[in-house]
């Protein structure tokens, strides 16, 4: 009878172990699941903001959703450990998801739409200006082209590698570019209607 006793409270004991890890497991991913349910809902708006690189969540996002699924599959079948160690790599990719979401919609609207609307705005004034007649060496528009071109390309690959936030300064850096090209065309423009203006001057008193 004692051995029949001992065996019972042994199983007994082993049920509710098996009870304590799986519910362990549950209350642990029950809030990633709806942190994971965020993550696809706020994906979803900002998706066309993110453009080509849109595809680096979508892969993230199927990767959690299977984990999910394999850690379903783990529980109800016992394999606690193996749903523990799944749960871990889920919590892990679903953090740095969150986070890239947080920060890089403004930043690729910022590097890659607005950046380039002012390049082109300053590219489409310069050529007009050309057109007028203006003498633009002193720009040095090529110069611009070639550094301002190259970095957009090198961007693009930073952000492809999720190092962003590593590239603030150079982000920085881009749009004073942009913008120095901008403020000398405007010094032209002044130039050029100082010059007339005197011109004027002196053919009044001819």
């Amino acid at each position: 009878l004692d051995k029949a006793s001992y065996e019972q409270n042994q199983i007994i004991s082993q049920i509710s172990s098996m009870f304590e890890q799986e519910n362990k497991i549950r209350e642990e991913l029950t809030p990633l699941k709806e942190t994971y349910r965020e993550l696809v809902k706020n994906y979803s708006i900002y998706k066309e903001t993110l453009g080509e690189f849109s595809s680096l969540f979508e892969k993230n996002i199927v990767d959690l959703d299977n984990k999910i699924n394999s850690i379903e599959d783990d529980l109800a079948a016992g394999k606690y450990r193996d749903a523990k160690e799944i749960l871990v790599d889920f919590k892990e990719i679903l953090t740095t998801s969150v986070n890239h979401l947080k920060y890089m919609p403004e930043m690729i609207n910022f590097t890659f739409k607005i950046l380039p609307s002012r390049y082109q705005a300053v590219l489409e004034t310069y050529e007009e200006m050309k057109k007028e007649g203006y003498v633009l060496f002193s720009v040095k528009m090529s110069t611009y082209q070639e550094e301002i071109e190259a970095s957009f390309i090198n961007l693009k690959q930073v952000f492809y590698e999720l190092r962003y936030l590593d590239v603030k300064d150079e982000i920085k850096e881009l749009a004073l570019k942009i913008n120095e090209i901008d403020v000398k065309l405007e010094q032209e423009k002044n130039a050029k209607t100082e010059f007339d203006d005197n011109n004027d001057l002196v053919y009044a008193f001819i």
